[in-house]
């Protein structure tokens, strides 16, 4: 049966059943609304740009490196694509020189993000110089205890000043969920992930998370969809290492994603921002 088809049918039901009386209103309300949702436009679709892609894959993404998008290109690729959801046309090649253009680039380093939002106006960057920590309107009351850096003893015993950075992480913690799943109820998020888990160090990857999956049981095993650079659209639990589940996780009820995602680099999408 056609979409066409099943709509057909279901209105006659709900014809059916608004004739009988009062009794079977609302069920002629459910299907009408049924109806309803069927004619609903599909969600933007997450682009997917692989970096090694042939148009660009031999091609430097920054004017200061030699490293060309197939060797490290994924934080641009992900980022072009939450660029593209925001209803920009543009591709990696075109994306990257943007941001160039407007200083985004040190060396290979993506070091700058604001100057996305220079280049991209509708993704705002909320690093706020004078409170020294990523702020929005809208996470002003929920988030800022989670977005302010805590100072953070390293390996080397040395102290980590939070004002240095302009990115959430979440190396030495579990990801916050509840902010994870309140952007993705909006837009894509760039995520950072351990390319290689299995390994003590953290080989820095960038995807583009779209749609969160809980545990259908509540239990730790919940995932992500994620556009991923290198491999296309796939499950975020590709970077997770089995050896990371264990009475850690199990005794403080930390998810498989809160694990697998060690950062994020958040430009909210305002739609009502200048520039195309």
């Amino acid at each position: 049966m056609t979409d066409e088809e099943l709509r057909h049918e279901l209105a006659n039901i709900a014809t059916v059943l608004s004739g009988v009386g009062s009794l079977h209103q609302d069920s002629a309300d459910r299907i009408a609304a049924l109806i309803d949702a069927m004619d609903e436009p599909e969600p933007v679709p997450i682009p997917v740009f692989l970096q090694c892609d042939p148009p660009w894959r031999d091609k430097c993404f920054s004017p200061y490196s030699s490293l060309t998008f197939c060797d490290a290109g994924c934080l641009v690729c992900s980022a072009t694509g939450q660029a593209v959801f925001a209803g920009y046309d543009v591709d990696p090649v075109t994306f990257a020189a943007a941001i160039a253009a407007e200083g985004a680039f040190e060396g290979g380093y993506l070091s700058h993000p604001s100057a996305v939002t220079r280049a991209f106006p509708r993704l705002k960057w909320h690093r706020d110089t004078a409170k020294s920590f990523f702020w929005s309107q809208e996470y002003e009351a929920k988030e800022t205890s989670l977005i302010q850096w805590p100072l953070a003893e390293h390996h080397s015993g040395q102290l980590i000043d939070p004002v240095a950075f302009e990115a959430i992480g979440w190396h030495d913690r579990p990801a916050d969920l509840d902010l994870l799943r309140d952007l993705l109820e909006r837009q894509p998020v760039v995520l950072e992930v351990d390319y290689v888990p299995s390994t003590a160090n953290v080989d820095q990857h960038f995807v583009l998370a779209y749609e969160y999956v809980e545990d259908p049981e509540g239990g730790l095993s919940d995932d992500l969809w994620v556009a991923d650079p290198l491999t296309g659209d796939t499950s975020l639990l590709l970077y997770f290492s089995p050896d990371w589940l264990g009475p850690w996780m199990e005794q403080n009820r930390i998810t498989k994603v809160q694990r697998t995602v060690m950062g994020a680099r958040i430009w909210e999408i305002d739609m009502g921002g200048e520039g195309t």
